[in-house]
């Protein structure tokens, strides 16, 4: 036996299980296995349990969620994969397992290298890199797609678009989908959108197919063609469970072709919503405003005596005048019986009363006049008052409407920086790392630790093991 692992006669649990986990690190490198996916579960932090299985023996297995992120396909039980992983032991309760570092469908081995191979060169060269991808336009008025006029996602995508936001304009860009010749075609009608530009963001979409059906979207020149356009792009290719290179090097992917036209129209769509509910809201105050401005002036209009009161008023004034004279002459018919000079006297001292009496008529006529006049001017004018202050309230109500709508878009601005300040990946950048132990647990406190564990770092770029010595 080596010397490097001599040990007492006399061995604790944990020494033991901490002699075989040594052994098999030391004398088992990664290797490929088959089988079956049996129990297969993920938890919330991403780590993906299972058993792997043959006819005749099965193994326990974990993926964590490092390795799990970058899977081209979904695991599920029953499945037939290969995986690369190492055969360890999990020494907290002397269990066997396997750690997988990479999986592939059974069968398609070949294939999958391809895929990992491209996409591994694309991202060493920063093509992949989230940093230099374009933000989709906020408000887009052209859109183009590139799929083939006879798929059926195109239909889909159509139907989509005219539901969400018919006034877009369409630019179709024709191209093979699937078959030898489709990677050409699609560069072709790529570079035709990108020379013509006509549309602020372009489409990429294809329905759902096999490995081999959308190996065209694999392509490595193709992918190149997409990181240079200058146009954003959004990949929409087949279904949820379908990676292709398009999609990482895509400025956004979209998990379906109908996914990926609400995902261009959702600005637009909210847009839509919520000037629908201005549409709505807007009329309802503007009608509460008008009828306590009606209120308003409807009190204000009963403080004022309106023409017809002032005339009635006058014409009162001038029945009282006209009974006061014919009282004055009955009074002097009475008195016809006296004497001539007593009635000649009377007669001359009624003479100024009655001309006194039509002067103050005419002087009343003319007041009723004036106080018609003096009446509809201050109409008039109250009218005009109440005029240009609903015109005020108006831009008022303008003007809040701007001030609200530009608040709340620096307000979600704000919290959009504060969230990517206080993202964990912002952490990992400046220099920290995350400490989990072999469970997939992260560790916070020393006193958790012992000599000889195994820790993972989780640094900004990758990933180590470390041991702790003392």
């Amino acid at each position: 036996m080596n010397q490097d692992f001599l040990v007492p006669s006399v061995l604790t649990v944990s020494q033991l299980n901490q002699t075989v986990s040594a052994c098999l690190d030391d004398h088992l490198d990664p290797m490929w296995i088959s089988g079956e996916i049996s129990s297969f579960t993920q938890a919330a932090s991403g780590h993906c349990y299972f058993v792997l299985k043959d006819d005749r023996a099965a193994v326990r297995a974990v993926m964590f969620r490092s390795k799990a992120m970058g899977l081209s396909f979904r695991p599920r039980t029953g499945a037939q994969v290969e995986v690369l992983a190492q055969a360890t032991l999990y020494q907290a309760k002397g269990e066997f397992q396997l750690v997988v570092q990479q999986m592939r469908p059974a069968g398609r081995g070949d294939l999958y290298a391809e895929f990992e191979r491209i996409k591994s060169k694309l991202q060493q060269e920063g093509l992949l890199d989230a940093s230099r991808k374009r933000l989709l336009p906020r408000l887009p008025q052209r859109l183009g797609i590139i799929t083939s006029l006879q798929a059926a996602a195109l239909q889909d995508v159509l139907t989509t678009l005219k539901r969400r936001a018919p006034h877009l304009d369409i630019y179709l860009y024709p191209a093979l989908v699937q078959g030898t010749n489709a990677a050409a075609s699609m560069m072709e009608a790529l570079a035709q959108a990108m020379s013509r530009r006509d549309v602020d963001v372009l489409l990429l979409v294809r329905g759902g197919g096999s490995m081999e059906d959308l190996w065209c979207f694999n392509d490595e020149a193709l992918a190149r063609l997409i990181a240079a356009c200058e146009l954003p792009i959004i990949s929409g290719v087949g279904h949820e469970t379908d990676f292709t290179i398009a999609d990482f090097v895509a400025d956004v992917r979209a998990p379906t072709p109908t996914a990926a036209a609400e995902l261009v129209t959702e600005p637009i769509f909210a847009l839509r919503q919520r000037l629908q509910d201005y549409a709505q809201t807007i009329p309802n105050r503007m009608r509460r405003l008008l009828d306590y401005k009606a209120m308003t002036l409807d009190s204000q209009a009963g403080r004022l005596l309106s023409p017809k009161q002032l005339l009635g008023q006058a014409l009162q004034s001038l029945r009282f005048a006209q009974s006061h004279l014919q009282q004055s002459i009955e009074h002097f018919l009475l008195q016809k019986n006296h004497s001539l000079q007593w009635q000649q006297k009377q007669i001359q001292y009624l003479q100024p009363s009655l001309e006194q009496a039509q002067q103050r008529l005419t002087s009343l006529e003319q007041r009723l006049q004036q106080l018609r006049q003096q009446a509809l001017t201050q109409t008039q004018g109250l009218l005009e008052g109440q005029k240009q202050t609903l015109n005020y309230l108006g831009q008022r109500l303008q003007h809040h409407m701007r001030y609200a709508h530009q608040w709340h878009t620096e307000s979600l601005q704000t919290l959009r920086r504060q969230l990517q300040a206080l993202s964990p990946n912002a952490v990992l950048q400046r220099g920290y790392a995350i400490v989990y132990d072999e469970q997939g647990q992260v560790v916070t406190e020393a006193q958790r630790l012992a000599p000889e564990q195994r820790l993972r770092l989780q640094l900004q770029d990758a990933q180590r093991w470390v041991t702790v010595d003392n």
